[in-house]
């Protein structure tokens, strides 16, 4: 299911969106970050199999919630009703924010580094694919110093889902 979004429409909407995170958050070319939570649930009705779809990495039954923010705490996108056991990545590629990304509606604008033009991009945690429109973390364990600024940097980024998601669950 898909929520009620302050979706950009336009490439001007885009660039406000993205010159707002890098002022907020000192992150070049995002225009938003993507978390999700788990929602607690009974164990639904359906026999072994159906608990076993709703049964999650935390060890307990949850309905998985996808949250897409702006810099202003607003809902870019989002998606539920997905079983807890299901990937964020698997969870991303079955929304229609992802087929219309994937059928070109970012617009093309963004900054050029030497001669490479950085799309608008989401920002994610580990879990979510790399693609040149959706950025996440380094994940080594001996990062360079520019890595890790990164890191830190895309963490500030992310951090409006995490609030968010504290704010109405308690917990992400």
């Amino acid at each position: 299911m898909r929520l009620s979004t302050h979706m950009p429409q336009t490439g001007e909407e885009f660039k406000q969106k993205i010159l707002d995170i890098e002022e907020f958050w000192q992150f070049p070319c995002c225009w938003t970050a993507i978390d999700g939570c788990h929602i607690p649930m009974k164990c639904p009705s359906g026999g072994l199999q159906a608990c076993k779809e709703y049964h999650n990495f935390k060890n307990f039954y949850s309905i998985s919630k996808k949250l897409y923010l702006n810099s202003h705490y607003r809902f870019v996108w989002g998606s539920y009703g997905f079983p807890g056991n299901s990937h964020d990545a698997v969870i991303f590629r079955s929304t229609d924010l992802w087929t219309r990304i994937k059928e070109g509606f970012l617009p093309v604008i963004g900054k050029t580094v030497g001669n490479v033009t950085v799309p608008p991009l989401i920002v994610g945690d580990s879990a979510f694919p790399l693609h040149t429109w959706l950025t996440k973390p380094y994940t080594n364990a001996v990062l360079t110093p520019q890595q890790r600024n990164f890191n830190y940097r895309l963490s500030r980024a992310r951090m409006v889902t995490v609030r968010v998601l504290l704010g109405m669950h308690g917990s992400p």
